[in-house]
């Protein structure tokens, strides 16, 4: 291996002063008390220190006269001999150079002496080198799913889901994981890539569906799959919002409406449900209904109505002799009635008729008007 002599220069410091510089050991050992150096303290010389790092030894002495005279030491190939006798026992040397295209060999060597002129020398080498490798990255990243159906849950057919995820490699640095991802209605398994999000349109009936998710980091360390099973079935529930709220001046009130429907919504997660909206779509008819819909929740907000003067449409969905809620609750259905204004529907029909869905369904007769 290569040896390459360096002069110490500005900017490397050596935390003691050196005076003098001799290669030359004088000393003789006395063989009767002899004096033994150890080394406390050095670099692993199996592992190579990074260049302009610092590197400190330390050292003890026994036996001999038990009285020192002193320590005087050198870093070959940085020194070139040994500095004048001190009483210290530790030196530190910084911004060790290494060379770039090749490892350093440095050796440090310290000789202690005692007060009857017994001397004893120790040595320390290791390598210094212009980058040191790290440990090889063996841990593949931890991926969690961070939205979308909860386990277990239903979702109706038709409409759509979204999914999201996140990655540690253990660094905190989401960039640097790919991911890949399956779900039924891909088919194969989607290509690598750094997205931590998808959504599915449309989706069909699937039992169980399953969602999976894995990453892989830049040592292509791959996770195991996390995935969310749930169901994909026909709604079960319709929920039918009936018509836009209106401020005081008869505006429409879309963040109240949107409000609305959220908190609806969110009641509604992890159940097959559908969405009606008689602001876009009219008053449903009997027939609208989905063939799978077990229940109905009428959701009755609005105060004014429809732009068009139609006063909540109550006669609609609870006439005389039939209604829509009156129907599908004949046809075994259950319905759900909320909403502020749930109490005002009733008074559309003053009294109500005897057949009328208010009176069968909800008991309002005349001695309650």
């Amino acid at each position: 291996m290569k040896r390459t002599l360096y002069l110490l220069a500005a900017g490397l410091m050596v935390s003691v002063i050196i005076i003098g510089c001799s290669t030359e050991d004088p000393y003789v050992v006395d063989a009767e008390n002899p004096l033994v150096m150890a080394m406390v303290s050095a670099p692993d010389a199996t592992t190579a220190v990074a260049s302009n790092s610092s590197v400190s030894f330390s050292w003890s002495a026994t036996g001999g006269s038990g009285e020192m005279a002193g320590y005087r030491w050198y870093l070959d190939p940085m020194e070139t001999g040994y500095n004048t006798a001190t009483n210290v026992t530790n030196v530190t040397y910084e911004n060790v150079p290494g060379d770039a295209a090749d490892p350093t060999d440095y050796t440090f060597r310290v000789i202690g002496t005692d007060s009857d002129g017994d001397a004893d020398t120790i040595v320390a080498a290791f390598i210094v080198s212009a980058t040191v490798d790290p440990d090889p990255d063996v841990t593949a990243p931890v991926v969690t799913i961070t939205s979308g159906p909860a386990e277990g849950s239903y979702v109706a057919t038709g409409t759509s889901i979204a999914f999201s995820w996140t990655g540690d490699d253990g660094g905190g640095n989401d960039d640097m994981i790919e991911y890949q991802y399956a779900f039924p209605t891909v088919g194969d398994v989607s290509d690598w890539g750094p997205a931590t999000s998808a959504s599915f349109n449309e989706v069909a009936a699937v039992d169980p569906a399953e969602f999976r998710v894995r990453g892989r980091d830049q040592d292509d360390n791959t996770s195991d799959w996390v995935l969310v099973s749930f169901v994909i079935q026909d709604a079960t529930i319709l929920y039918i919002d009936d018509y836009l709220f209106t401020d005081a001046d008869g505006n429409n009130d879309m963040p109240k409406e949107r409000d609305q429907k959220q908190f609806y919504r969110d009641a509604l997660a992890g159940y097959a449900f559908a969405e009606w909206d008689n602001d876009v779509s009219g008053t449903p008819e009997l027939a609208d209904i989905p063939a799978g819909v077990e229940v109905i929740v009428w959701c009755a907000d609005s105060e004014i109505g429809t732009a068009d003067g139609n006063y909540r449409l109550w006669y609609d969905i609870g006439a005389e002799g039939g209604g829509v809620l009156k129907e599908f609750m004949d046809a075994g259905g259950k319905v759900l009635l909320t909403g502020t204004q749930t109490l005002g529907y009733m008074y559309d029909s003053n009294p109500p008729a005897s057949d009328a869905f208010e009176s069968e369904y909800l008991g309002v007769s005349d001695s309650l008007i």
